[in-house]
Parts: C-alpha cells; sequence; structure tokens
C-alpha cells in the first residue's frame, strides 16, 4: 500500500502523485540463493551452481507545473541470469549432465498519475518487456527408446530466445484519514515471448542435430490483483499490509516447445513437445512496517507469506521456486530531498518437498 516515491511507476502508479514535486530514485539488489538442493536416489546431492544475480533499475516522476494534478514517471529495470544451474548430475545413462535454465528480462515502464480530488488517485503504467532465456536438459546424454523406456531421452540445449511483451497496470489510492491510506493495483495476464532461438538435440544413434527458429511458448506474467493499505501510527512508525492475488493456473498452465528446420535430413524436421505445468493461484499476504529515524534515514522490515504455486507433480529441478514465508529488513535513506537509495536483505525460509522425475534420466526423490 505504500507506494510515495517513484517506484510506484513499478508497483502501483497512482502512488507518483504521493511524490514531491520530483523524485528519483536508483537502486542495485543483489541475491543469492543459498540451500537450494537436489538429491536423488543415484547419489545426486548437488546445490545450484549459479546461486548469486543482480536487479538494476531506477525511476522518475515529476509533476506537471507546481499547481498541476497531473505527475509522470518512468521506471527501468534490468535482470539477468536468474534460475537453476546443476553442471554436473548422473543420469541413468551412467554419466554425468548439465541440467539448468537460465531467464533475464529487461523493462521499461512509463506511467502517469492523476490525482482526482485531495483524497482519490489514479495512475496506470505500461510495461515494456523484453525477455532472453536459454535451457540445457542433459544436453550430452541420449538413451535409445527400450521395452521399459518406449520414449528414451534425448538431450537438449537450446538458446538466444527472446521477445518483446506489453504489461498495463493501474492503480488507485485513497486517503481515508490524514493518518489512513487505502490503495488497489491491477495488471493483466501476460504471455512471455520467447522465440527465433537456436537449438541442438542429441537423438540416441543420430548424435547432436541443430535446429533454428526456436520457440518457447506458455509462460506468462501472472494477472495480479492486490488492495492494501497503510496506518501512520505516530509521526515517526507506520505500518503496512497488502493482499495479492497471482493467477498462475491460466499464467503456467501448459509449456509449448517447437524447433524447426533440423541441419539432419534423418532427424525429425520439425519437433513439438507439450509440458503440462498444472500450477495453482496464490494468495500473498505482507505486513512491514517503517520507522523514520531521522530526516534522511527509514528503517523498514517486514514478513510475507504465499503459498507454493507449484504442486509436486509439476516440480523439477528446474521449477524449483517453492518458498513460501518470508522475511524482509531495509532502509531509504534520501538526499537533496529528491533522491532516494534503498538497501535491504531478504531471507526466504527453507521448504522441502518431494516429486517424481517422471521426464529426465535421474533417480528416484524421497
Amino acid at each position: 500500500a505504500r507506494s510515495d516515491t517513484a517506484l510506484a511507476t513499478i508497483s502501483n502508479p497512482a502512488g507518483l502523485t504521493h511524490t514531491n514535486a520530483g523524485n528519483g530514485i536508483f537502486y542495485l539488489e543483489y541475491f543469492g540463493t543459498f540451500g537450494q538442493e537436489y538429491r536423488d536416489s543415484l547419489g545426486n546431492d548437488s546445490i545450484v551452481d549459479n546461486p548469486r544475480a543482480a536487479i538494476l533499475g531506477g525511476a522518475i516522476a515529476a509533476r506537471l507545473g507546481e499547481e498541476s494534478n497531473w505527475v509522470v514517471g518512468l521506471g527501468a529495470s534490468a535482470q539477468g541470469g536468474v534460475g537453476y544451474g546443476y553442471e554436473s548430475l548422473q543420469t541413468t545413462a551412467g554419466n554425468a549432465d548439465e541440467l539448468s535454465a537460465l531467464f533475464g528480462i529487461f523493462r521499461i515502464a512509463p506511467s502517469l498519475g492523476w490525482q482526482v480530488t485531495e483524497q482519490l488517485s489514479l495512475g496506470a503504467s505500461i510495461n515494456f518487456n523484453i525477455s532472453q532465456a536459454e535451457q540445457k536438459v542433459l544436453p550430452n546424454t541420449a538413451i535409445a527408446p527400450s521395452a521399459s523406456d518406449p520414449d528414451g531421452f534425448a538431450g537438449l540445449d537450446i538458446a538466444e530466445l527472446s521477445g518483446l511483451s506489453i504489461t498495463y497496470r493501474l492503480g488507485v489510492t485513497y486517503d481515508y484519514s490524514k493518518k489512513l491510506t487505502l490503495a488497489a493495483s491491477f495488471s493483466n495476464r501476460t504471455p512471455l515471448k520467447l522465440e527465433n532461438g537456436k537449438g541442438t538435440v542429441n537423438f540416441s544413434g543420430l548424435g547432436k542435430v541443430n535446429y533454428d527458429d526456436v520457440s518457447i511458448r506458455g509462460l506468462s506474467l501472472a494477472t495480479e490483483l492486490g488492495v492494501g493499505l497503510n496506518y501512520q501510527m505516530t509521526d515517526r512508525f507506520s505500518v503496512a499490509a497488502d493482499v495479492t492475488w497471482f493467477d498462475w493456473s491460466r499464467a503456467f498452465r501448459r509449456t509449448r516447445l517447437q524447433l524447426n528446420h533440423s541441419d539432419n535430413p534423418s532427424a525429425p524436421r520439425v519437433i513439438k513437445a507439450t509440458t503440462p505445468n498444472q500450477f495453482r493461484d496464490q494468495i500473498a499476504v505482507s505486513i512491514g512496517g517503517e520507522y523514520r529515524w531521522s530526516e534522511a534515514l527509514s528503517l523498514r522490515g517486514g514478513t510475507a507469506y504465499g503459498r507454493n504455486p507449484i504442486p509436486s507433480e509439476a516440480l523439477t529441478p528446474l521449477f524449483g521456486v517453492n518458498s513460501e514465508y518470508h522475511a524482509a529488513a531495509g532502509f531509504v535513506y534520501t538526499f537533496a530531498k529528491v533522491w532516494n537509495f534503498h538497501g535491504g536483505v531478504f531471507y526466504v525460509f527453507p521448504v522441502a518437498q518431494k516429486y517424481e522425475n517422471k521426464d529426465l534420466p535421474l533417480g528416484k526423490v524421497g
């Protein structure tokens, strides 16, 4: 519910009207995935090989005239190398191979806030998302079909997938009193375009065959609907709470992979594969507080819970984002009255989940 800086371009664009005449924010988020492990009956006991990633971003906001009720904003962020990777997993073929999936996105978001009355504000933003992805699914492993395994297995290596998608976000804030602010925001489901990639398939008997015009469809940013409040308990201390619904069941219903134009006439010219994801919707609840230590420094802390959206039937070592409980602490430092510097730490409480490797030549889990 608290959106009173230029970062409102990302969370709730109606909050732009609560900023100063001009406001700018730059931030660098550096985070690590520690303790994320994969274990199975083949003796694999590995932690992810790429535990660190970073998000770089910023936002600016400005009122269109001293007496204007309109505020414009522009936000941008770049996130790269996010995902899971295991460089050496033992397979049922007797070899060690790599399993990884990395995803990156660059986002720019022009936005507009309108102070309708002294209490009510509305806002809207458009997010232009440029996505990139690559994936390695045991690329050096090839298993011929047999009576016990009629499908066999062909390793896969795809890269250079990218595309542009557009998301819109709507927001509203209402100052019920000098102490209490109510807010709501909505963003649409946005299919991510990942296409024009290149791929290599490792067939038993044929070896590695190259493909171009590779695409992945069926991955989306979920529809988001959130409501929240911010209450100024004292001059220095305020609390905020939010409830957000994520429509993951439609955003990750199924994934469709297609590879075209093989360079080996003995291999399939086109490969199409569909994977059901079976994600479930999620309701996330968060509560936090902010204490104004001085005119320049504010301290923040909070906690959140959201049910794991990935059921055991859809879980794989690459879809290991099964967190539920979170805690965070941080600060905001203001200088020159209009610039903010944000810092903080974020902790995800560990969760154990058992599942079956139905499509991968790996060991049994649990």
